[in-house]
């Protein structure tokens, strides 16, 4: 996936497309990974939620060059662990505290997805924490929308995923449990909170 090719236009997009609510929605999460010391985020784009993190050590895997190169442009970022790399043929010996992917699972169809939640397990430690940011199914005028952005991204940066899969199920059917949930947009957004059983 190029996503890459966005990375100019991709936050004035979104906005665009959702409004004044969504930079308080991006950066739902910063409370939660504040309490944690080691932190992974994956798929984090421009780094909006890097301005509000001030106490973790960071890791930021993102596949795009040009969004890396957004994200470093964000203040107190010297200390982040800048991966620029698919992080499916990503290794690690790190375990992580949390984990966190920002609109990041829906680009994959369901058999490459359940390998990301196989690795994502892997690099936690055990009682660890795992925060999702995505979407899922919304009303008619929401899946009518989901299915222009999907066209859209097929388009423009070579998105796999046909449709939006049930990501809380798949979660659910790891070794995750979930702990908290908000919905955003009637229901076609949600943050998500999970912890690993022991």
């Amino acid at each position: 996936m190029k996503i890459g090719r966005l990375a100019s236009i991709y936050d004035w997009l979104a906005n665009l497309v959702f409004g004044a609510k969504w930079n308080a929605i991006q950066l739902n999460a910063s409370a939660d990974l504040n309490e944690h010391g080691r932190v992974l985020i994956v798929g984090g784009g421009t780094g909006q939620i890097l301005d509000q993190l001030v106490d973790c050590k960071l890791t930021f895997v993102e596949l795009s060059a040009t969004m890396i190169q957004k994200a470093k442009m964000r203040p107190n970022t010297e200390k982040v662990d800048w991966v620029n790399q698919d992080f499916l043929t990503w290794h690690t010996n790190k375990k992580f505290d949390a984990v966190y992917c920002p609109f990041f699972l829906d680009v994959f169809p369901e058999p490459e997805l359940n390998k990301v939640l196989d690795k994502i397990e892997i690099c936690m430690k055990p009682g660890g924490k795992f925060y999702v940011l995505d979407f899922q199914r919304g009303n008619r005028f929401q899946q009518m929308l989901t299915i222009l952005m999907i066209l859209f991204f097929k388009m423009v940066s070579g998105l796999k995923s046909d449709g939006l899969l049930d990501i809380d199920q798949q979660i659910r059917q790891c070794n995750f449990k979930l702990q908290k949930e908000e919905v955003f947009y009637g229901h076609w957004i949600f943050y998500r909170s999970y912890v690993m059983s022991s």
